[in-house]
């Protein structure tokens, strides 16, 4: 029985592409068959790597020619180059190809223009082209050039080389999902995290071992749906991941990425990350941008935990003074205002200031003065209502915010000079000798009043006690001045310029 050389070329190819070996050695083998059983002068591949509205481009991947003359792989024209559709004839060949139909001709056959005069010059008489279909877009083409014979290229020529090109997508798509299978191997190895897919025709959700080790579920692992899957997220947060969820399915968004709150199936608690993105059919008949209704979510679930507290404990740190561990400037400004957008008729802002705290430094040293502030601060703390807020503002400068009435604020400002005058902190000098000190503070305070248009209440607090903290220095130290009192603040004057030190 004589053997059909394309039935047996067919099988050849079948056996190389189907191996699991090297894909790319692979697919030359797979050519060089298919170039001895047609007797052509080439055989090739174009993949496509761009399609706009008026143009392509492409990159010749894979070649095999019957002898060194016909061979053109090498040459730079055919390297990422990019095609027109200035010409007709190639633009009604492109259009085939995108539908997934053959082209088959004779260059003598072709009319006269750009398509005719660019197979001659490359010494084309004959050319038969399948596009090769993967998930059922056009991937590129697989074509047969005849350089010594104008073939009439049969019906069996072209089912031979569409099954060709049937076994190369089947190939391409294998290998896809192996290459996938092995970066998400190793995506899951060393990001700790697991990956789902969720296939919207039929709800259908698919999540990878690791996802459900993350979750606390012990193998064999069951069936996960999408309901499930997202109770595990903290009320809080799945609204905002639903809203998300909805925009990609509406067409409004191609993909999400933001961290959540979960619960593994004991109950811990867990900071996760969702990278999500959607994927949707092209149309055949469209421009790659073109994009239809999407068909699946995919997304990688990234342990976020350790990340989480990383960023806490930065922002904690930026927000916190070093030395006292209380709330800085900037965490304190941020807290007025939220204090005052839910009560904003009544409060009070208390800005207090260690009278002569140079001299500290000066006389006794910065350890010592750091010392004092310090003990300013576990004070402050310790005097601390409910819904009090302190924060050091800089310096030998503190605030605190009072949401009680203006009696209690009075009352707990003068209560604090009071303190702080008959306290004795026994401090350190540069000689190392314990100096028993006193200190005396001065305290500037404002009450919450309606303010003028483009002005905050924080901002109208924070110049007003500013304004009666300078006030009271000015009037000798060691006082309470409220802004809106037109006489001087209660408390004392400070005979003695410098801190009373004693041996």
């Amino acid at each position: 029985m004589t053997k059909n050389p394309l039935l047996a070329s067919l099988s050849d190819c079948a056996r190389l592409l189907d191996t699991g070996e090297d894909w790319s050695e692979a697919m030359r083998c797979a050519l060089a068959s298919v170039g001895e059983a047609t007797g052509v002068s080439r055989v090739w591949i174009f993949q496509l790597i761009h399609r706009a509205d008026d143009h392509l481009i492409q990159d010749h991947i894979f070649e095999h020619a019957a002898t060194p003359r016909w061979a053109q792989l090498q040459r730079n024209r055919f390297r990422l180059f990019r095609s027109t559709f200035d010409c007709p004839e190639y633009q009604e060949m492109v259009a085939k190809r995108i539908q997934g139909k053959p082209v088959a001709f004779r260059t003598q056959d072709l009319p006269l223009g750009d398509l005719r005069d660019d197979m001659n010059s490359q010494g084309i008489l004959a050319m038969a082209t399948v596009p090769i279909m993967v998930g059922g877009d056009w991937w590129g083409t697989l074509g047969l050039d005849d350089c010594e014979r104008a073939v009439n290229w049969s019906g069996d020529d072209i089912a031979y080389l569409q099954t060709v090109a049937g076994l190369i997508a089947g190939s391409i798509h294998r290998e896809r999902q192996n290459a996938l299978s092995r970066q998400f191997a190793v995506l899951e190895r060393s990001q700790g995290g697991g990956l789902w897919e969720l296939d919207l025709a039929t709800r259908r959700l698919w999540c990878s071992d690791t996802l459900f080790t993350m979750l606390g579920y012990p193998p064999p692992y069951a069936q996960m749906n999408a309901r499930r899957l997202v109770r595990h997220l903290f009320a809080d947060n799945q609204p905002q991941v639903m809203a998300a969820v909805r925009a990609c399915l509406e067409g409004r968004s191609t993909g999400f990425r933001m961290d959540v709150k979960a619960r593994k199936l004991n109950g811990e608690e867990i900071w996760l990350e969702l990278i999500t993105d959607v994927t949707a059919q092209t149309s055949n008949h469209q421009t790659s941008s073109a994009r239809d209704a999407p068909q699946r979510l995919a997304g990688l679930v990234l342990v976020a935990s350790d990340r989480k507290a990383r960023e806490q404990a930065l922002n904690e740190a930026a927000l916190t003074d070093p030395l006292t561990g209380l709330p800085n400037r900037r965490a304190f400004r941020d807290t007025l205002e939220q204090a005052l957008q839910l009560r904003p008729d009544r409060g009070a802002l208390m800005m207090l200031d260690l009278d002569h705290f140079k001299h500290v430094n000066d006389t006794l040293g910065h350890g010592a003065g750091d010392e004092v502030l310090r003990s300013m601060g576990r004070l402050l703390r310790a005097s601390l209502a409910t819904d009090d807020q302190v924060a050091r503002l800089g310096g030998e400068e503190f605030a605190l915010y009072l949401p009680g009435t203006e009696w209690e604020a009075r009352r707990k400002a003068d209560l604090l000079r009071r303190a702080v005058e008959d306290m004795t902190l026994l401090l350190t000098d540069l000689a190392g000798e314990p100096v028993p000190t006193s200190l005396t503070i001065s305290i500037g305070l404002a009450f919450v009043r309606p303010v003028s248009p483009g002005q905050t209440v924080a901002q109208d607090l924070f110049t007003r006690a500013d304004r009666a903290l300078y006030a009271a220095k000015g009037r000798g130290r060691n006082r309470v001045v409220v802004d809106s009192d037109p006489t001087p603040g209660q408390g004392p004057v400070t005979k003695d310029p410098k801190l009373r030190l004693a041996k």
